[in-house]
């Protein structure tokens, strides 16, 4: 199995940022690889990864994207409607510092009532918006469920509102 090494992914600070142990780490990566696991990811394998001992397999990344992003779309969707930009500044810094960064500023921006700052919101939502279908594109992982104000079936991917 090829391997990459996706720096921009951290999987020790996913890790802790869902509150997991190395071993529920593991069965969470198996669970996430192939379904229903009859033999987890050894905690040990996952401590080799996040203190690259081990080079990290692609699977790895993938997996521990998906499952940040059911446990981010489940807290935005239980969060009140002020509190979201909290839920997405923290989830998505554990997936990517840049992404949470821009969340960030997102939120200072759409809360500031300043002319000139809503031309610079929407840039920074277009870079925002830009980083998440890069983050999609490397890990191979879809995010636009996270922001669905309802289930159903995946929207066309040209669609800006689909994030947020």
């Amino acid at each position: 199995m090829a391997t990459k090494y996706i720096v921009t992914i951290d999987i020790r600070r996913i890790r802790q940022a869902l509150h997991l142990t190395m071993s529920q780490m593991g069965m969470y990566i198996s669970i996430y690889y192939k379904g229903l696991v009859k033999k987890a990811v050894p905690g040990t394998r996952v401590n080799e990864w996040e203190f690259g001992y081990r080079p990290v397999p692609d699977y790895v990344f993938t997996a521990s994207a998906n499952l940040l992003l059911d446990s981010w779309s489940e807290d935005r969707h239980r969060a009140p409607k002020g509190k979201r930009g909290e839920v997405d500044v923290y989830y998505a810094t554990a997936l990517n510092e840049p992404l949470g960064e821009l969340f960030k500023v997102e939120l200072a921006l759409g809360e500031s009532s300043c002319a000139d700052q809503c031309d610079m919101y929407k840039r920074v939502r277009i870079a925002r918006i830009a980083q998440q279908r890069y983050l999609e594109n490397l890990l191979g992982v879809r995010m636009w469920y996270v922001f669905a104000e309802e289930l159903g079936p995946e929207p066309s991917l040209d669609r800006e509102d689909l994030y947020g």
